[in-house]
Formats: C-alpha cells, sequence, structure tokens
C-alpha cells in the first residue's frame, strides 16, 4: 500500500497572517475555534518551513482536491499557495493559487482514475511559466517541466525533486496531518476547531430496529472434512433492540452438505469489542439460534453519514457507521459433497419485519488431497490450489548465487532464451503484457506495456531483457479470467523473482555471500479451458523449457505442474509450502532450495545434486520415472494421480519441507 497525505506550501514566513487566514476560512466552513482538544473535529497546524509555511490540515486528508484547493485559495492572500496531494504513492497533484484562486494546476497521472479527454489532460500539464518568480536560483521554467515530465515509479519521488526547485525544506511537503502524531512541529501553531451544527453521523435512530445487508461473501468454496466457518453483517438502521434471533436454511441444510453448531455475534461499542455465542438448534428445516442478552445498536439517521461527513470528520463517521455493525460467525463441519445456497437470517429484537437475510451459495467438494507434511489442520482454501489444475506453471531455481556461479551473461542469455520461448508458445495474440520490474532493494517499481505480438521486439523488453539476472523482481502478465468459474486460470505470463528477501541482506540481517537469494524462473498460462492435447502440449513446451535452462545454467531445482496458483511477480512461498505451514521468503535462499523441495506434481520435479544428497539410494527410481540431466540434475515424473504423488512423497520424504524446518 502506498502513501496517502496532504498539504498546503504558502510563500510567507508569516505564520501569524497565515493562522488568520486559516482562522477566517475555517469560521466560514462552520466551525468554531476551542482550546479542548477532545473536542475538535478539525486541527489545522501552520509549521514554518524556511521560506515557506506548511499547513497540515485534518480536514483533507480524506483526498478530496475540491476541500484542498478551498483550503489553498483561502490563504493565499498571504502569498502564492500550493496544495500537495498524494495518493497511493501513485498520483502527485499540484495546486498553484494566488490572490483567491486557482491558477494552475499539475497532475503526473491525470487518467488514474479513469479515462480523461485530451482537453481535461491539457488542464492539468501545468503552466511551468506561471511558478517561474517561486522557482530557486539556478532553477528555470524548463527545469520545473523536466522534474514534472520525469515519472519515477514512486509520486513521493517526484515531489522531492519539485520541492528542491522550489525551494521547500526537506520533508515540509512530505507528510501530512495524519503523520504528526500528538505534538505538532516545534514552532507550530496548532489551531483546533469544532462544528457548529453536529454531523449525521452523531445522530442515532430511534423506533424499531431494522437491519440492511452488511458484507458478505456471495459464493464459497469447501471441503468435505473442513471446519466451517461463515462469517457475514448486517447493519442496524433502525432503533436499538435487546435479542437477536439468527436462522440457518436452505438448500445447503436440505442436502446435509454442512452441519452448523454454533453462532457468535460480535459488534464494536467505543473501543470493545462485544460477543455473544450461541448454539444453533434443529427446529423443522432450519437452525436458530436465540441470543437473548445480544445488544442490537441503534443505527445512524442517514445512509448518507459517511458520505456526508464535513471535512475532518470522515474517520470519526467511518467508525461511527461500523459501530452500527452486527457480525456473525456460523462455525460447524462441512459433511457432504455438493452444491446448494445457504440463507442466513437475522431478525433483531423478535421484529419480523426489521429482519434481513443473505444467501451464500457453496460449493462443497470431496476431500481434498493433502501433502504428506500438511498441517493437520489446514483448510481446504490452503489445499485446493494443489487440487485444481486451472494453471500450468514451471519454477526454476537457478543455482548461481555467490562468487563461483556462471558469469552474469550467461544467466541473463539462459533467461532471456527461456522467456522468448514460452512467449512463442503462448503470447502471439491481441492482448497486451503488463511488465513490472524492481532493480533496487527498496523496490522502485518500473511499469511499461507491450502489446504480446511485438513483444520480443519492444522497447519496453529491449529495456528490461539485458537486465534480467539483475533484476530484484520482473514479471510480465496478460490478464486472468474474472469470472468465478475461471478463478483459477491465472492467465499468461513469466517472472524472475529475487524479491524483498534481499531487503534483510541489505539492512545487514543476513550474509547473501554465504546464503544468496536465487533468481526464481516463473513460466504458466491457464489451461483449464484447452482441450486435453492442447493442455498437454502447455505441460510438455514447459518441460523442454526448464530441461534447456538446466543445460545452460546450474539449477538448484525446479518444476513443472498445474495447480490453481502461478509463480507471479513478488510471489513469496509456493501452494505447496504455503499448504505445509511454511510461511516467509526464505524459501527463495540457496540454502532452502538446496535442502528442501518447493513442491512436488506429478508433472516432473528436477533435483539438483545438493537435494540428491539427501535422499536414498532408490529413492528417485520409487518416486517416479527418473531422467539425468546435465550438471548432475535429476528428472523426477511421478504421474497424475493421488497415489502417484503419494508414492513420490513417500520416496522423497527426507527433502519435503514442513513448518517445523521454517523455523
Amino acid at each position: 500500500m502506498g502513501s496517502f497525505y496532504t498539504n498546503v506550501q504558502v510563500r510567507t514566513t508569516d505564520q501569524a497572517a497565515v493562522a488568520a487566514a486559516v482562522q477566517r476560512f475555517a469560521e466560514a466552513s462552520g466551525l468554531d475555534l476551542i482550546d479542548d482538544d477532545a473536542a475538535a473535529d478539525r486541527t489545522i497546524v501552520i509549521a514554518p518551513a524556511g521560506a515557506w509555511s506548511a499547513i497540515y490540515d485534518q480536514g483533507t486528508e480524506d483526498q478530496d482536491d475540491r476541500k484542498l484547493a478551498a483550503l489553498a485559495t483561502a490563504v493565499s492572500a498571504c502569498g502564492p499557495a500550493v496544495g500537495v496531494l498524494i495518493h497511493d504513492s501513485d498520483v502527485l497533484l499540484l495546486q498553484l493559487c494566488r490572490d483567491g484562486a486557482v491558477i494552475d494546476r499539475y497532475v503526473n497521472a491525470p487518467g488514474y482514475f479513469g479515462r480523461v479527454s485530451k482537453a481535461e489532460q491539457a488542464t492539468t500539464r501545468g503552466d511551468a511559466a506561471r511558478w517561474s518568480e517561486l522557482l530557486v536560483a539556478g532553477a528555470t521554467p524548463a527545469t520545473l517541466r523536466a522534474a514534472w515530465d520525469d515519472r519515477p515509479s514512486f509520486a513521493e519521488a517526484q515531489l522531492a525533486r519539485i520541492g528542491e526547485l522550489l525551494g521547500w525544506s526537506e520533508g515540509a511537503a512530505g507528510v501530512g496531518h495524519t503523520h504528526l502524531g500528538d505534538e505538532p512541529p516545534a514552532g507550530a501553531i496548532a489551531l483546533r476547531f469544532r462544528l457548529r451544527a453536529r454531523p449525521l453521523h452523531e445522530q442515532h435512530a430511534t423506533g424499531a430496529p431494522r437491519f440492511m445487508r452488511g458484507a458478505y461473501n456471495p459464493e464459497i468454496e469447501l471441503a468435505v472434512g473442513d471446519l466451517l466457518t461463515l462469517r457475514c453483517s448486517v447493519i442496524s438502521t433502525g432503533g436499538p433492540a435487546r435479542g437477536l434471533v439468527l436462522a440457518v436454511w436452505g438448500p445447503a441444510i436440505d442436502q446435509a452438505l454442512i452441519a452448523p453448531r454454533e453462532v457468535t455475534i460480535a459488534r464494536t461499542r467505543g473501543d470493545a469489542r462485544l460477543t455473544w455465542t450461541a448454539p444453533l438448534v434443529r427446529e423443522g428445516g432450519a437452525w436458530f439460534a436465540r441470543l437473548a442478552d445480544c445488544e442490537v445498536p441503534a443505527g445512524l439517521v442517514s445512509l448518507d453519514a459517511v458520505a456526508r461527513a464535513p471535512a475532518g470528520t470522515t474517520r470519526a463517521a467511518r467508525e461511527a457507521w461500523h459501530a452500527c455493525a452486527v457480525d456473525a460467525t456460523i462455525t460447524g463441519a462441512v459433511a457432504a459433497a455438493g452444491d446448494g445456497s445457504l440463507h442466513i437470517g437475522f431478525v433483531p429484537g423478535g421484529d419480523r419485519d426489521g429482519q434481513m437475510s443473505h444467501t451464500i451459495h457453496l460449493r462443497v467438494s470431496a476431500p481434498l488431497r493433502r501433502p504428506s507434511r500438511a498441517r493437520a489442520e489446514a483448510p481446504s482454501h490452503a489445499l485446493r490450489p494443489l487440487a485444481v489444475p486451472g494453471t500450468g506453471f514451471a519454477l526454476i531455481a537457478l543455482d548461481v548465487g555467490g562468487r563461483t556461479g556462471p558469469a552474469r551473461a550467461e544467466v541473463n542469455a539462459a533467461l532471456v532464451a527461456a522467456i522468448e520461448r514460452w512467449h512463442g508458445v503462448v503470447g502471439d495474440d491481441d492482448g497486451s503484457y503488463q511488465l513490472v520490474w524492481s532493480r533496487s532493494a527498496a523496490h522502485e517499481l518500473i511499469q511499461r506495456t507491450s502489446k504480446a505480438r511485438r513483444l520480443s521486439t519492444s522497447k519496453a523488453w529491449r529495456e528490461i531483457a539485458p537486465a534480467l539476472a539483475e533484476v530484484r523482481a520482473f514479471s510480465a502478465e496478460l490478464g486472468r479470467s474474472p469470472r468465478f468459474e475461471d478463478r483459477h486460470d491465472f492467465g499468461r505470463g513469466f517472472s524472475v523473482n529475487r524479491a524483498r528477501v534481499d531487503e534483510d541482506d541489505a539492512a545487514g540481517d543476513r550474509d547473501a555471500a554465504t546464503d544468496p537469494a536465487l533468481p526464481h524462473l516463473g513460466l504458466w498460462c491457464g489451461i483449464a479451458a484447452l482441450a486435453p492435447e492442447a493442455r498437454e502440449a502447455r505441460i510438455a513446451a514447459l518441460r523442454a523449457i526448464v530441461d534447456e535452462v538446466v543445460a545452460r545454467v546450474p539449477v538448484a531445482q525446479a518444476m513443472v505442474g498445474r495447480w490453481a496458483w502461478a509463480p507471479q511477480f513478488m510471489s513469496g512461498t509456493t501452494a505447496y509450502e504455503h499448504a505445509c505451514g511454511i510461511t516467509g521468503d526464505d524459501t527463495g535462499r540457496q540454502r532452502w532450495c538446496r535442502r528442501y523441495l518447493r513442491g512436488v506434481t506429478g508433472d516432473g520435479v528436477w533435483l539438483g545434486p545438493d537435494l540428491q544428497r539427501h535422499l536414498p539410494e532408490g529413492a528417485l527410481a520409487a518416486a517416479g520415472a527418473v531422467r539425468v540431466l546435465d550438471r548432475g540434475v535429476a528428472c523426477v515424473t511421478a504421474g497424475p494421480t493421488d497415489a502417484d504423488l503419494d508414492r513420490a512423497e513417500a520416496a522423497l520424504a527426507p527433502v519435503l519441507p514442513s513448518a517445523g524446518d521454517r523455523a
């Protein structure tokens, strides 16, 4: 998640004048100046910032650029003012104001929130000449224009460069009110205001209790043997009540797909989390829980209370809205395979007129296969990626860390050759690749788009291809299907990952020379919609590419498989490791990759010499069909059935990972 903040920079050192302008602005907006910090609805801080004064307004932190412009224009009577907004580290907005009006705007990404016309883009390009008198000595409008046109991955970096040209104090424009903490900066003036008219989120409904639908998941996949955990909520829109009845019924109950046992109701009151628990009891064709002591909160008088929250009160309005929520967690067992709808009804205080219900479609599969080292409590959502053959993939751990490995050029050539061959297999269509990469431990991201048909000759590929062996992370992806039935299809793409773990190296927490993060090459494509022969052709192509990489550079291990998973950008643990309870990023390091397999599949597992040393004689042959390749690497193909995988895991047990090994 990126940064979000706002501020206003005013070209004056007269903070008292700025404070007076801020007070006039606030009073005209329906606010009164007060001394009681606890009673304040909005706080505005004016801080010294060299030749400028910086304003940090609690009321503009909701990212509404109109509120920011209103403040900036109000204080521009004291001197030229610039409203600054950073959104998710992606968007930079600058509003130049003079004499009560916005005279220029610059936005680095005008189409970020949707398509805009060329005319609209022209209004956000910025006119550097209008900023000329604000520039430091030696800077020119052309210099500012260059800073605007340079688009680093993070908007904060661009803002810092622009700030240098405008003479802003270091860091003064790089924070917002939310970053200040409880104490304002040294020498700052803090003005606290309270609304004259109390906002809607402080006004609660009266009368009979009423519910409206809250959060829920409309479609859920489960497997026989799972512990049932279903969560949903309703929002109170009526008066308060005591007592709640929760009912569970529908085809999923009639077919005995699940056996609900207990419900826990929870709600928030102030800083406290209140809970009530009751058993679910079968009554006819439904299950009921009666919670006589449950306190149903009053709703707000308006459903628009958050949208209409005055500046500075948005957070309080959201908290008030969340306090109206009644959350339910239903637990039990998943008993039988099948598809069916489940209805969950909430009845407040025995008033049937105020009830509300959810309908959740359950898809329950037969028990899923568990890897031999999987956690006993591993839920089906951790196992399902291994059981659903939605995406064909290859993951190759290149054993090229340290100082004794092959030259970087050899590694790069192997990576480029493998990716270009895979692109030749899957990439020849009218789609576009989204290319993302990071060269530094700080993960400054570079993003490009390339038509799939022209990838190998595109400017973006020519830019990144010579440096693949050096990147921390790289990925090129074609879109995946958003449809529910195809959500195990991860589209098409390829990646080189050596991500995140090297941040520890930079901090000195790890010795990268003795346990380096190995580059992992990932290739994948969705196969669920393909005809069987096309599906097998893709898997065969992946096997051939792995063999080619093994022939060119040392490989610690590799695998080809078909899971509902893909080795995407900055991926950490594999789906197999996740099912085994392994978390973190050290599984991409040399020590781990030479000691433990990152997965077992039926389509092919390649083991380097170091892994093989931990196996007894005959283990590879017992695991499946064996091929011995260059550099002592052995490929084991176990076969497609669960029995084949059980046999392979039993034979390869000494190199299979578990959560205890991660520790």
